[in-house]
């Protein structure tokens, strides 16, 4: 395994393996974002514009990873991890030309199964990635890193969302649509193939021992830690309040602010450019504050933000606090996630990332349910303050809970025990 070392001022980009899995990220990330909107636009077409069938497509491709996502990570530390992202790249790439003469069938039924799918063979990939991210670059330069990658990705989506709809009105079909995303796939499994750091930790493999005693070494990691369970509590919280917003939006620009709901297009494209300078501004961050610092301050910016858009008076009130709310968001993703990645070893890597996942896809799903609940008590607005409530308590807890990390620079420390 090449074992990349640390140089004064040297940035993720100066590393060829990240630089690597970086381009491999981020066009995968258009595709993935090209067919997922493509999915929509088709069920809602053959649905004749049924609410209700574009929100099972949605759930469908968010179902796997609650359904599996912790086992996933016992399969993904067992086995190499490149090896991994490039056979779940393959999968998705032959998924994804299935989608062509399922498209044509006039069935909503293929589409929903092959996009589930997909999303469970993706459960496999994300906790490879998360695991083999560590590896190529110094600890000091992680938190770099990751906003980098979450900058791509974020870029990515918008990109990829936004040409979908001019694909399908001028193509008329989605046949080519899905024919660039597996090939992006394919570009993805090739840029991870020449990735030359190991995809296994090194030494004598470990012998096998039976699947769920793997599983709970993973969870039992997360239990005695008191940095895991401190990210794991707070992005419970977070995500349970964080969640419910999507829920309530559409009823919030139509009946609260009178306006049509084309505007979510609007509040979306600035919270997306908001996380886009707070992702570029992340990198000057890491320079001089700890990860744990800029998470658990990021969480109270955001959800006093949120909070702060139930007094919206009109639209304009509210683009900008969306946009200064991603802004603070991007950041705040990107250093919990470095968080993790800090104080986990390699060989459970794969296990407890993909709790982390699974926690946060619960947590958000929840929301969503108890969103539409305190909206239909309480009235629309009050579901802000009720996300921005439990998200300022999440930041009260991490600003606790991780109060030994809040130094005004992040440690560069070798990698850690094993609890």
């Amino acid at each position: 395994m090449s074992n990349p070392s640390a140089g004064p001022d040297r940035g993720p980009m100066s590393y060829r393996d990240y630089r690597l899995l970086w381009s491999a990220q981020s066009v995968s990330d258009f595709g993935s974002a090209l067919t997922f909107m493509t999915l929509i636009i088709l069920v809602n077409q053959e649905s004749g514009g049924s609410t209700a069938a574009v929100a099972t497509m949605a759930l469908v491709m968010a179902l796997p990873q609650i359904m599996f996502g912790i086992m996933s990570g016992v399969w993904v530390d067992r086995l190499d991890h490149k090896r991994v992202m490039i056979v779940s790249d393959f999968i998705r790439a032959l998924l994804v030309l299935a989608l062509i003469p399922a498209a044509g069938s006039g069935a909503l039924w293929p589409l929903l199964a092959l996009a589930f799918i997909q999303a469970g063979v993706g459960t496999f990939f994300t906790p490879a990635r998360g695991a083999l991210l560590p590896s190529l670059v110094p600890r000091d330069t992680l938190l770099a890193a990751n906003g980098l990658l979450q900058t791509s990705r974020i870029a990515a989506n918008m990109l990829g969302t936004g040409l979908a709809g001019v694909l399908f009105g001028v193509i008329r079909g989605p046949g080519l649509i899905f024919s660039i995303d597996a090939a992006t796939f394919i570009f993805a499994l090739s840029m991870v193939g020449l990735i030359k750091t190991a995809g296994q930790p090194a030494g004598a493999p470990k012998a096998r021992r039976p699947f769920w005693h793997e599983l709970g070494e993973g969870l039992q990691t997360i239990r005695h830690s008191s940095t895991l369970s401190g990210v794991l509590i707070c992005v419970a919280v977070a995500d349970l309040g964080f969640g419910a917003v999507n829920v309530v939006m559409v009823p919030f620009l139509s009946k609260d602010l009178n306006v049509a709901v084309t505007w979510l297009g609007s509040v979306d494209m600035m919270t997306t450019a908001g996380m886009l300078a707070g992702g570029v501004a992340l990198t000057l961050l890491a320079r001089f504050l700890a990860p744990a610092r800029i998470a658990s301050l990021g969480l109270i910016v955001v959800s006093l933000l949120i909070a702060t858009a139930s007094f919206a008076p009109n639209i304009w009130w509210l683009i900008g606090v969306m946009t200064l709310m991603g802004l603070a968001l991007a950041p705040m993703q990107a250093s919990i996630q470095t968080i993790f990645q800090q104080n986990i070893t390699r060989e459970l890597r794969g296990r407890v990332g993909s709790v982390m996942s699974t926690t946060s896809q619960t947590a958000g799903a929840l929301s969503m349910a108890l969103g539409g609940a305190v909206g239909a008590v309480a009235g629309v607005r009050n579901v802000f303050v009720y996300s921005g409530v439990l998200g300022v308590t999440a930041g009260l807890l991490a600003m606790y809970l991780f109060r030994e990390q809040l130094g005004p620079k992040p440690e560069v420390a070798a990698e850690p025990v094993p609890a």
